[in-house]
């Protein structure tokens, strides 16, 4: 397995294995990015699925062997209760009000009855919000 060189990737795959997540678990990466973190979910064993806005992206997570496609997280082209395990990575930040009501009820429908959501966010809201990206702390 490879070791990750991300500080929050290493913390969420610790965390997830220290669940009990097993290999062959299904996990939804929305917002895979480049798919470097589902990556390292995919060399633990685990059946990964990206999620990303961005075409460029994308391509660049199937480089990496990694199962992805163009999908917003308010409307995500995947089964009800589909996901063992819905992990969304510094994401939500970039979100209105509005769509992040969205994008909460599309994590819960995406998810098991008794599945995992691991999210994460910035935690510094003043280095958040320098962030013109960033629409909420």
């Amino acid at each position: 397995m490879a070791k990750p060189r991300n500080k929050r990737y290493s913390y969420i795959l610790k965390h997830l294995l220290n669940l009990k997540v097993k290999p062959g678990s299904t996990i939804i990466d929305c917002a895979c990015g480049d798919g470097y973190g589902s990556s390292i979910l995919n060399s633990a064993g685990m059946y990964v699925i990206g999620y990303d806005i961005s075409e460029k992206l994308v391509c660049d997570a199937i480089c990496r062997d990694v199962e992805a496609d163009i999908a917003n997280i308010c409307s995500l082209p995947c089964e009800d209760a589909e996901a063992d395990v819905f992990v969304c990575s510094e994401t939500l930040e970039h979100l209105s009000k509005k769509n992040l009501k969205k994008a909460i009820s599309e994590i819960k429908r995406a998810t098991k009855k008794n599945g995992i959501i691991c999210i994460t966010v910035p935690s510094d809201p003043k280095l958040c919000m320098r962030n013109k990206n960033h629409k909420q702390y």
